[in-house]
């Protein structure tokens, strides 16, 4: 995994210093006067800070300075792959910013994320298995997860300020970039980056947000911390990240253990070693059945809302997503993504296509 956007923020009357005056002095600003010449307000529009190998956008307003970006771009040509450091990444874009303005900006622990997005790479052996790929996820929806697509590219709570997913093609996004001057790469890297299907996690501002003053269990925020006891949020480590995106990408498409989707027979045995009694397995196995043969809506309208929700903990916590629940069946991509590897460098893919 890799970070591929970082969203900072540094509020202004936490630190003592003339950074402030010394960065007002270099930002272009916008003011509007009265007809008798008064000033009524002034602001500094967002930049956008260009170098040959990254691209950094800033806003100062009266409270807060922003910094937001990409660091799988800071020394490289393009972010279709990265760093997984989330302190070296943001301490990369702070100095990126402080050498583009000669000014000395306070130290990491008094700034705060307001966005984060981990993404994922997948080898999926060739671009048609990429788009069936795609197809199949456009229409996996359930729960809390609203699907929409868009241009092969398929987006889970679109917009949200908690979560938001994305499945992507990264082949015709990399040619993209490259043809818009906003990233460098070989034909060769545009042809192997055709093969990967990319999955882009976003936390929120209101998620990280929660994340301080909540306690986390099982992917859930449960009771609220009291002031003294929030955590900063530096406190949010790549290991935690991690955890939530699997958790987060399990629920729809799934992390199957053998190279062949699993049976209904299978399902059921699983079922039964699961649940504490023989009864309660065999009805969330009906609960399934039902949902392969009338689909999700009806099979949850024929029941009480805490039945249903105690059944579909089950299935999923047996290895059924949202995918197969809305597919009515274990979908096939869960047996390509045990074939298919996750990657994490340009070396790591050129070798899977050399041994494919």
């Amino acid at each position: 995994m890799m970070i591929d956007w970082l969203s900072l923020r540094l509020p202004l009357g936490c630190w003592a210093g003339n950074f402030i005056e010394e960065l007002q002095a270099q930002l272009p600003v916008e003011t509007r006067c009265s007809a008798d010449g008064e000033i009524e307000w002034r602001k500094f529009p967002p930049q956008r800070l260009r170098s040959d190998t990254h691209a950094l956008t800033c806003a100062l307003t009266g409270s807060y300075l922003y910094l937001s970006g990409s660091p799988a771009r800071i020394g490289e040509p393009n972010n279709v792959f990265g760093t997984f450091d989330i302190q070296g990444a943001a301490l990369a874009m702070i100095r990126f910013f402080a050498s583009k303005y000669t000014v000395h900006l306070p130290d990491i622990e008094y700034w705060d994320y307001t966005r984060i997005d981990i993404t994922q790479n997948l080898y999926l052996g060739s671009p048609t298995r990429v788009l069936e790929a795609l197809e199949l996820l456009s229409r996996v929806q359930g729960g809390h997860f609203r699907v929409s697509s868009r241009s092969s590219t398929c987006y889970w709570n679109r917009g949200s300020d908690l979560l938001q997913g994305k499945a992507y093609h990264k082949g015709p996004h990399l040619a993209h970039q490259v043809a818009k001057a906003q990233a460098t790469a070989t034909p060769e890297e545009i042809e192997a980056a055709g093969d990967i299907l990319r999955l882009e996690l976003t936390f929120g501002s209101r998620w990280l947000r929660r994340w301080r003053e909540y306690e986390l269990f099982d992917s859930r925020f449960i009771s609220k911390k009291t002031k003294q006891h929030m955590r900063p949020v530096w406190a949010l480590t790549e290991t935690q990240l991690e955890q939530m995106a699997r958790s987060y990408w399990d629920r729809i498409i799934g992390s199957a253990e053998g190279e062949r989707a699993m049976t209904d027979d299978e399902l059921l045995q699983k079922l039964i070693r699961h649940c504490d009694t023989k009864g309660r397995a065999r009805a969330a196995f009906d609960c399934w059945l039902a949902i392969k043969s009338v689909g999700i809506e009806r099979t949850r309208e024929s029941m009480g809302r805490s039945t249903w929700h105690k059944h579909k903990r089950a299935l999923f916590a047996c290895g059924i997503t949202w995918a197969d629940m809305t597919a009515r069946k274990v979908v096939e991509l869960r047996t390509r993504q045990i074939i298919a590897q996750p990657v994490n460098t340009w070396a790591e893919l050129h070798q899977l296509r050399k041994a494919a």
